[in-house]
């Protein structure tokens, strides 16, 4: 009995092994870079020893997609991944830059970001957040029978990245800002100062299952204003006393960057004593 378990247990392992090489292969036979990686995957390990980075399943492969919506007459959901490509580091090189594609569920496969010294190459990216835009354009037709002029709202979707980058200046301090990153287009947006937190996706099980996916995305950021006075002078206890008052604000944007709504959050008063 515990042999036939065992023998159960490796073929699961071996044909979920099996599934991801060959989801893997079909996309790099079509175009995918032999040393792609799960976009998720690949931040969630980047600072760990580099033979880790392709140690990936079949969860963190879909760990790292989106599906986007189509209700045209011919349309269908599309579900989309998203991989990092590490660059080459050259001696020079302060940290890896990164080349971002995207591979849909027909294996076709694009690059959409391209980091270089010239193009982002002073933010370092540390995390990154998968969504989608859903286009929508008006249909308009008269039905033969009722004579009624129907306008159909026709909703398309298309997938969008955000990148968590931070202004590398060898400490904790420098900058972090958004990279937003339209597909298939490749346009790009920097929210400097802004930390992309989470992706909204609104609670849609009040609508049918056909039109879960139908539900707009948004990006939720956050940043922060800090505002410091020193109202005592230096005793035996302390060199000097600051009070800062530190204030977050909380950031709601549409997938093309379109800001909808801000909501600053209590100031919290912060001792800093030396």
């Amino acid at each position: 009995m515990k042999k036939t378990i065992i023998i159960s247990v490796l073929l699961a392992i071996t044909s979920s092994l099996y599934a991801q090489e060959s989801a893997i292969k079909s996309m790099q036979a079509k175009g995918l870079p032999q040393t792609a990686i799960p976009a998720k995957y690949y931040f969630d390990h980047q600072f760990f020893p580099e033979e880790q980075y392709y140690q990936f399943d079949d969860a963190d492969l879909y760990n790292s997609t989106v599906i986007t919506p189509d209700n045209s007459d011919l349309g269908a959901d599309t579900q989309y991944y998203v991989f990092v490509v590490p660059q080459p580091q050259k001696p020079d090189q302060d940290f890896t830059f990164i080349d971002l594609w995207i591979c849909d569920e027909n294996n076709n496969s694009y690059r959409v970001f391209h980091q270089d010294a010239n193009n982002y190459g002073e933010q370092m990216a540390l995390d990154i957040h998968i969504f989608r835009n859903v286009e929508v354009r008006d249909s308009v037709y008269t039905d033969k029978k009722t004579n009624q002029r129907i306008t159909r709202r026709m909703r398309k979707g298309v997938p969008v990245l955000a990148l968590q980058v931070q202004e590398y200046t060898g400490t904790v301090h420098g900058i972090v800002s958004t990279l937003l990153i339209q597909c298939p287009s490749g346009k790009t947006q920097l929210m400097r100062g802004e930390m992309p937190v989470a992706v909204l996706s609104p609670l849609s099980n009040m609508l049918m299952m056909a039109e879960f996916e139908m539900a707009q995305h948004y990006l939720i950021t956050t940043s922060s204003t800090v505002f410091s006075e020193s109202p005592y002078q230096s005793t035996d206890d302390f060199e000097f006393f600051n009070v800062q008052y530190f204030t977050p604000t909380v950031n709601i944007y549409k997938p093309t960057g379109e800001l909808v709504n801000s909501q600053q959050l209590p100031t919290d008063i912060i001792d800093m004593i030396r």
